[in-house]
């Protein structure tokens, strides 16, 4: 049991860690920051079950919300964080789609592609109240689509079926909804 908190804590660390990091981030004048790109994101969606005792998380701050797009081998990482903050309870939502580098438009995946498929993509979400009842959760499957990839923004909806590991429980996400400008 003392495992399963310290891995939730170091967990959430993480997550509030990058989410406060990356509002930290500021772009130079030339819009250039080590070969990314940071922006304002949002991520909201429903649950079968109560997640963090409410059946919907919809990110609502403005300051934990980001978006970034870097290009890598022969695809394009885009990484969508937001916060969703209600008194002393916080929710996450990491979401890290690959896709093919300099491909625009409508782009449609699944969460559960292997290494080798042209897109790729891993939900994370948890959610804490003030440290504790802490839940985290990761997409094992599911689909996603791009609505809208230009140089400049992203949109599009999900819908997956997530796990815990550590407690083995499931959620599904239904009627997801993200979208960044970069």
């Amino acid at each position: 049991m003392t495992a399963t908190k310290t891995n939730c804590n170091l967990f959430f660390a993480t997550l509030l860690l990058a989410a406060f990091m990356f509002t930290g981030c500021k772009k130079s004048g030339s819009g250039d920051d080590s070969g990314g790109s940071l922006g304002k994101a949002s991520i909201q969606f429903s649950t079968t079950k109560p997640f963090g005792g409410k059946n919907d998380f919809k990110s609502n701050s403005a300051t934990g919300g980001v978006v970034s797009k870097v290009n890598t081998v022969n695809k394009t990482q885009i990484s969508i964080t937001a916060i969703q903050m209600n008194g002393t309870q916080i929710g996450t939502a990491m979401l890290v789609l690959h896709v093919p580098q300099g491909q625009t438009g409508a782009i449609s995946g699944k969460f559960e592609n292997g290494s080798s498929a042209s897109t790729q993509a891993v939900l994370t979400i948890g959610i804490s109240n003030a440290g504790a009842g802490q839940e985290a959760y990761t997409s094992k499957t599911g689909n996603f689509n791009i609505t809208k990839l230009t140089d400049k923004e992203i949109e599009g909806n999900f819908d997956a079926y997530c796990i815990n590991e550590t407690t083995n429980t499931n959620i599904n996400l239904t009627s997801g909804k993200f979208s960044g400008k970069f």
